[in-house]
C-alpha cells in the first residue's frame, strides 16, 4: 500500500477527530512523523479541498468537503435501504429493469439495479454514466445548481444520434424536466434502450436520488412509458416519504 497515501489519510483523520485547528508540530508529534512530512501532507490536503489553512494562526482544520462526502455516502446507504421494498415492487409490476442512481458531478452513479424484483448481479451497480444522456441523469441535473448545469451543457458528448449535444437544447430540456417532474431517455445513451425517471426527495433542495424504469425500445414505446409513468411516480413518492421528503409534494406532480 502507498505509504504517503496512508499517512495522508492519518493526517486527515487526526484533523477530523480534533474538532479544532491543529498546528504542524502538534500533528507531527501525535502521528510520529517529521514536521516536513506533516507539512507536505497538509499542503496536499489543502490543495485537494480536504483541509483549510489559517495562515495567520499557522494552523490547519478539516474542510467541509470531508463532511459533504460523508453525507453523500450516508445518503447512498440510507436511500438504498429505504427504497428496497418499493424498488422490488416496481420491478415486479413493471416487468422492466429498475435503476436507482445518485448524481456525481455531471455524471450519475448507479447504486442499485433490479430485474423481476431481484438485484442484478454483475458490474452495473457502481457504474458512472453521463447524466445528460440518461433519464435518471436529466432528472438529477434538472434540480442541480446552475454551475453544474452549465458544466454539463458546455460540451455534451454524443453517444448515439439521439443524444442532446447542443448546450442550449440541453438546458431547455432540463427546464422541461424540472417543470413536469419526470424525465425520459429515448435511445440517447444506448440506441436500443429507453427509460423514464422520477426524483426521490429527502427534504432538501435537491433530489437525493432518482429512480428509473429501463427497457428495450421495442417494449418501452411512448405508449408504454405513459402507462408506467403513474406507477413510477407513485413509487418515487413513497420512497420520498420514507426519506422525509413528503412535504415537498412529489406525488402531485403533473403526469402528462
Amino acid at each position: 500500500m502507498e505509504k504517503s497515501f496512508v499517512k495522508g489519510l492519518a493526517v486527515l483523520e487526526a484533523l477530523a477527530r480534533a474538532g479544532r485547528p491543529r498546528g504542524v508540530t502538534d500533528l507531527a508529534r501525535e502521528l510520529g512523523m517529521t514536521k516536513s512530512n506533516a507539512h507536505r501532507l497538509l499542503q496536499a490536503l489543502v490543495a485537494t479541498g480536504f483541509a483549510r489553512h489559517d495562515a495567520e494562526a499557522g494552523q490547519y482544520s478539516a474542510a467541509p468537503k470531508l463532511w459533504e462526502l460523508g453525507m453523500r455516502v450516508l445518503a447512498q446507504v440510507e436511500v438504498r435501504d429505504k427504497a428496497a421494498a418499493q424498488l422490488r415492487q416496481l420491478a415486479r409490476r413493471s416487468g422492466e429493469w429498475v435503476n436507482l442512481a445518485i448524481r456525481d458531478g455531471i455524471h450519475v452513479l448507479f447504486i442499485e439495479r433490479l430485474e423481476d424484483g431481484e438485484t442484478v448481479r454483475g458490474g452495473y451497480v457502481g457504474v458512472r454514466a453521463p447524466a445528460h444522456a440518461l433519464a435518471t441523469g436529466k432528472m438529477l441535473l434538472a434540480h442541480a445548481p446552475a454551475a453544474v448545469q452549465q458544466e454539463a451543457a458546455r460540451r455534451p458528448q454524443a453517444f448515439t444520434a439521439r443524444t442532446i449535444v447542443d448546450g442550449a437544447a440541453l438546458l431547455a430540456e432540463l427546464r422541461r424536466v424540472r417543470a413536469r417532474g419526470h424525465a425520459s431517455n429515448r435511445g440517447e445513451w444506448r440506441e436500443m434502450v429507453n427509460s423514464i425517471a422520477a426524483p426521490i426527495w429527502d427534504g432538501g433542495a435537491e433530489p437525493v436520488a432518482a429512480v428509473g424504469i429501463t427497457g428495450p425500445h421495442q417494449r418501452m414505446t411512448l405508449a408504454r412509458q405513459r402507462e408506467l409513468l403513474a406507477l413510477l411516480l407513485d413509487s418515487a413518492a413513497a420512497i420520498s416519504r420514507r426519506m422525509g421528503g413528503g412535504a415537498l409534494g412529489v406525488a402531485p406532480v403533473a403526469r402528462g
